[in-house]
């Protein structure tokens, strides 16, 4: 995807799934024609993705209107753990997926990704999922290993028989 000049970058390419290039392609071939506008940013004309009738829709209704109707008809949630979707939750919906993913990206390939010049921005959208966290912990067989290591170190056989209480053998 073509992402234009803005206020901390120069033009660059993202890489996104395809389905998102064609779905952006087939939007381009039924909307009405419309002017390039000046982009709020950088003072230059350039083509917008979202406008109607040579105006650029509005946050508000893109985030209150568009997506709440996008989501009902796609059977999408509204809202999650984090409250309502947005255009810019929607940033950070992909981000986390991103970090979670089978095979995730590092902190430093989404902060490319993001176009992040600090690492504490990326920090902030790079929130871990609890099931990739639970996983983690199962991985790591913690609980487990304490456990052989508490089994080596006591001899429960003789504490549960009274033999460690008699003095007959050792609980250690």
């Amino acid at each position: 995807m073509n992402i234009p000049q803005n206020k901390t970058s120069r033009p660059f390419n993202k890489p996104v799934d395809p389905v998102v290039g064609q779905l952006i392609d087939a939007w381009k071939l039924i909307r009405p024609p419309q002017p390039d506008l000046i982009d709020r940013k950088t003072g230059q004309k350039r083509p917008h993705l979202f406008c109607h009738r040579g105006q650029l829709v509005g946050k508000d209704y893109l985030n209150h209107t568009i997506l709440p109707a996008l989501c009902r008809k796609t059977g999408v949630p509204q809202t999650d753990s984090r409250g309502a979707l947005t255009s810019h939750r929607a940033r950070a919906t992909i981000a986390t997926q991103l970090l979670n993913a089978r095979e995730p990206l590092t902190l430093s390939d989404l902060q490319q990704w993001l176009v992040h010049k600090h690492p504490a921005s990326t920090r902030y959208y790079a929130s871990i999922l609890q099931r990739t966290l639970t996983a983690a912990y199962k991985k790591a067989d913690y609980f487990a290993r304490n456990v052989r290591t508490i089994q080596v170190l006591i001899d429960r056989e003789s504490i549960l028989t009274g033999a460690a209480a008699g003095g007959e053998q050792p609980w250690k």
